[in-house]
């Protein structure tokens, strides 16, 4: 229950989120967990969702990479985490598929990619996740940042808390 946008722009990728984080539907003041998952100079995940499937991916991020930048490269990305989920949480017990639980924003290499499930598709303008989502958008389409875009989320959704994060992401150069 939050809030994750971003948006392209001529020479660089926005990414925000908020700082809001729940157990059921009670929210965690004073939490250290971040959402939006900066791996490096030309990585960033954004996370909506269970926090243990973030701390799950965070994890398996540190060490993979998509093989390709595309769509279908991220899908394998998302498979590949899947089956890393899975593996990890059978010597606990968990029977739960994880596959799907969470929604992501993915910049990587310069292009942005959204991702439920297996449904992965390329963003070519701009893109909210999670439940301020659709205020969120309405400020993008409106010209907002994304971090303009996350306050006003913050002011209509009871699931959407201030701060905001946000990073950036420099497209590469084209020769």
């Amino acid at each position: 229950m939050s809030v994750v946008c971003a948006k392209i722009y001529d020479n660089y990728i926005t990414i925000a989120s908020d700082s809001g984080v729940y157990a059921s539907d009670t929210r965690i003041p004073s939490t250290t967990i971040e959402k939006l998952l900066h791996i490096d100079e030309d990585f960033i995940i954004g996370v909506c969702g269970d926090v243990g499937e973030m701390n799950l991916m965070r994890w398996f991020a540190q060490e993979h990479r998509p093989v390709e930048n595309t769509e279908q490269g991220i899908f394998h990305f998302m498979g590949e985490f899947a089956e890393f989920c899975r593996e990890e949480l059978a010597p606990f017990g968990e029977d739960e598929d994880p596959e799907g639980a969470n929604e992501y924003l993915i910049v990587y290499q310069g292009k942005l990619y959204g991702c439920v499930g297996t449904q992965v598709h390329g963003i070519t303008e701009y893109a909210a996740i999670g439940a301020g989502a659709p205020y969120a958008l309405s400020a993008l389409v409106l010209g907002k940042s994304p971090c303009e875009a996350v306050r006003v989320a913050s002011e209509l959704c009871v699931f959407v808390h201030t701060p905001v994060y946000e990073c950036y992401i420099d497209k590469p150069k084209e020769e």
